[in-house]
């Protein structure tokens, strides 16, 4: 056997052991970044209400015994800083992209201001980020690196703006949540947006984009959520198959419908309220069997309610008020088993009371206010509305106020001004506990109202 050459045994040694020291002073050198970004943190709030940085953040104890901070098992670096709704105000400094081990960022909740620094979105092990409820402004960090592990996104309710750049999406193919809603953002939504595959909510409502919404994001098959309410974008919603949440309330349009919404079949809440639509509604909505939430107000549909309504067995929420509704209200409304709030109030609506929709006891709230209904109001109705709290009928109804009204103990506010009701306020009234507002104003009535 051939003898080891002592001088390679010392060389050997000598690599090991200077490998060894490499990794013994690399970890409080880690350790030690960090500290400097939570102490660079911590000295740029210049408001913390219940002192909780001033008293806990200090040198004396180990940072991964901090509030708000969560250090990893093995390697001992912050992976976690959570401090979220601390009341804190002051301003991020770039110190902060030197948590390189970070995966969790949550600042959201206080009362930060000035820019993000960019060195954030340089930390490539970063998962979830969420700065929303501050007071943040200057435009959307344009240098962004390659950011595979980075899911979520949350800016809401800041005061972000300008445009933004459609390079970013390029180094975002993890994303799964982005939420911008409330800040001023302005120019066109980047087409590029589509790269960000696992994309499953957008939310960029209450902002100033302006255009076209990109067509390419009916190719993201992932998204479920899509809200783009109060901006000024022009519409055209179709290809988004597996979107569960469309809201596209407040762009003003004053077009028609249309007709292509066959491949929203997952579609479970529709918002367009206030945007001029006119023209009939689309049979085709009548496909849509998972919609739980319609909110149609504030257009200027001039049609009567069609009937299909009443297949959408799921409804629960359904919003027709102030359009320019006319007809009759379709008995096929009382096949709509789980609806707990609907509102047809303010169109054009005739005939007798619609007893048909006062036979669905999941009920909470009806208002049929302001139409040209008319008649009289069935005592036995009210046996059959035990969660009843909102009921709004100032219209053209008259006779009496059934006393059996009272048996809706759940009732919370009982509006039935500007009608023609006659004869006693029944005291029976007065043993409904929860009830607290009561409007009989401008009809027959006399009498007093007796609480027990």
């Amino acid at each position: 056997m051939a003898k080891n050459n002592p001088l390679i045994v010392i060389i050997t040694a000598f690599l090991v052991l200077s490998l060894m020291l490499s990794f013994v002073k690399a970890a409080p050198k880690n350790i030690t970044t960090d500290l400097d970004a939570l102490l660079a943190l911590k000295d740029r709030i210049k408001y913390d209400p219940t002192n909780l940085l001033a008293k806990n953040w200090t040198t004396s104890s180990s940072i991964c015994t901090w509030i708000g901070v969560t250090c990893g098992v093995r390697h001992h670096r912050v992976t976690v800083l959570n401090i979220s709704n601390f009341g804190l105000a002051g301003t991020l400094p770039p110190q902060l992209g030197n948590l390189s081990s970070l995966r969790v960022l949550d600042l959201s909740v206080n009362q930060l201001s000035g820019t993000i620094p960019s060195s954030i979105f340089q930390i490539s092990s970063l998962e979830r980020l969420n700065l929303s409820y501050n007071q943040l402004s200057d435009s959307f960090p344009s240098i962004i690196l390659n950011l595979p592990s980075l899911q979520v996104i949350h800016f809401r309710s800041n005061s972000l703006s300008g445009g933004l750049p459609s390079h970013i999406f390029n180094y975002l193919p993890n994303l799964k949540i982005l939420s911008l809603s409330s800040n001023m953002f302005d120019g066109q939504i980047p087409s590029t947006i589509s790269k960000c595959q696992q994309l499953q909510i957008l939310y960029l409502s209450f902002n100033n984009f302006t255009r076209y919404i990109p067509k390419e994001i009916g190719n993201m098959t992932m998204l479920k959520e899509l809200r783009l309410g109060f901006n000024e974008l022009h519409v055209s919603v179709n290809r988004h198959h597996r979107v569960t949440i469309l809201n596209i309330s407040y762009f003003d349009l004053a077009s028609t419908i249309t007709p292509q919404p066959g491949n929203l079949s997952f579609l479970q809440l529709l918002d367009i309220k206030n945007n001029g639509f006119s023209g009939s509604l689309p049979n085709e909505l009548a496909q849509l069997h998972r919609l739980k939430y319609v909110n149609l107000m504030f257009n200027s549909f001039h049609v009567e309610i069609p009937p299909w309504f009443g297949s959408l067995s799921k409804l629960q929420h359904l919003f027709l008020n102030n359009n320019n509704l006319v007809g009759t209200i379709p008995l096929s409304l009382g096949n709509l088993s789980s609806l707990r709030v609907v509102n047809l109030g303010y169109n054009q609506l005739s005939d007798s009371f619609p007893s048909i929709i006062f036979s669905i006891p999941s009920l909470q709230v009806i208002d049929l206010s302001s139409n040209s209904l008319a008649g009289g109001l069935p005592s036995h109705i009210f046996n059959y509305l035990p969660n009843l709290k909102i009921l709004n009928l100032f219209d053209m109804f008259y006779g009496q106020i059934p006393s059996i009204i009272s048996k809706c103990q759940q009732l919370q506010r009982l509006s039935l001004s500007f009608n023609n009701f006659t004869g006693y306020i029944p005291k029976e009234i007065g043993n409904m506990t929860m009830l607290t507002e009561l409007f009989l104003g401008f009809n027959k009535l006399h009498g007093m109202i007796y609480i027990a």
